[in-house]
């Protein structure tokens, strides 16, 4: 077991790869060792050992892809939990595309959640301002009333953010502008 240890902390030769270090900590615990003993052991967090850990346990391909440098194990961890038993063919979806962009490895940006919440991302400010003309307009009124509620909490939400970080920019236009949003989405809310 100190061989095992000394050897991810040496520091000699090249470094160990995710898979090496993690059938390094699963030799620790097959000597009796507990994860908190050889996270500190290792100067690693108790998370990163688990993590290791886990990456044993994944399908054959995502090792070889984790070993290979194709994907790092923080990606192919996350596409684990995501996406179960399709795991591997998601990553192997992104590996195909990152070589399309002449790319070798393939990233979190490339995993198919990550597309989505950034394609949200980028049409948040859009959306944000057609929910405040939609709550200012006359149309508002005929919305049910379950979906007027949605909008006036995001619409509120949103602009109570806006409105926090003008402050803490202290920038009184942006500040007044947001107010004068929120005041008139809400007043022509409760006008309707």
């Amino acid at each position: 077991s100190a061989f095992s240890s000394g050897l991810i902390n040496t520091g000699t030769g090249r470094a160990l790869s995710p898979l090496e270090k993690a059938v390094v900590c699963k030799r620790l615990i097959g000597y009796g060792w507990e994860v908190q003993e050889i996270a500190k052991r290792l100067n690693y967090s108790a998370n990163y050992v688990d993590q290791l850990l886990m990456a044993l346990q994944s399908p054959r391909r995502v090792r070889d892809m984790i070993q290979n440098g194709e994907v790092s194990l923080s990606v192919a961890l996350t596409a684990m939990k995501q996406h179960g038993a399709s795991a591997e063919k998601v990553l192997q979806g992104s590996l195909e595309e990152a070589k399309t962009k002449g790319k070798s490895r393939a990233t979190g940006g490339m995993l198919p959640g990550a597309k989505f919440k950034k394609a949200v991302r980028k049409a948040a400010p859009a959306l944000y301002e057609a929910s405040c003309k939609l709550v200012g307009s006359k149309e508002f009124a005929s919305l049910p009333s379950e979906l007027k509620d949605i909008f006036l909490t995001v619409v509120g939400d949103l602009s109570k953010s806006q409105l926090e970080l003008a402050e803490a920019q202290g920038l009184t236009g942006a500040k007044d502008e947001a107010e004068s949003g929120q005041t008139e989405s809400i007043q022509g809310t409760a006008s309707n």
